[in-house]
């Protein structure tokens, strides 16, 4: 299969985060969803390259920690300790890619990633996303 190939995945983590920033970039409204997904999309690939470069199994699953705990544990520990990595484990699903951008902004606010941001409903949106 050439999707659990390490270098298909990584090609694709690039072109996955490519796009994501074209779409944050256009500034659309509905882009957000999509925007972090593809964003999301991007850190699994990389992982998942990683991970079967190292030796594991390829698994359908879309769990970034899980990919995570597959790859090496210098890589493992240096993610852990970035907010970053916080954030995006925080608030990445592979559902996202069916939401709308009311359905995004619901599921942030369940997710509590949009209290304390300022501005209106679409900079919180677009912040969230670009976090």
């Amino acid at each position: 299969n050439l999707s659990h190939r390490p270098s298909i995945l990584y090609s694709a983590s690039l072109d996955q985060l490519r796009i994501a920033l074209q779409l944050h970039e256009s500034r659309e409204r509905g882009n957000h969803p999509m925007t972090m997904y593809m964003a999301g999309l991007s850190v699994e690939c990389i992982l998942q390259a990683i991970a079967l470069h190292h030796g594991a199994a390829h698994d359908a699953r879309h769990d970034l920690r899980g990919w995570l705990a597959k790859c090496p544990g210098e890589l493992m520990t240096r993610l852990r300790e970035t907010a970053q990595w916080d954030e995006v484990v925080a608030v990445w699903s592979n559902e996202m890619r069916y939401f709308s951008f009311e359905a995004l902004l619901g599921y942030l606010r369940r997710k509590g990633r949009v209290t304390g941001r300022k501005g209106g409903v679409e900079s919180i949106v677009r912040g969230a996303a670009r976090s």
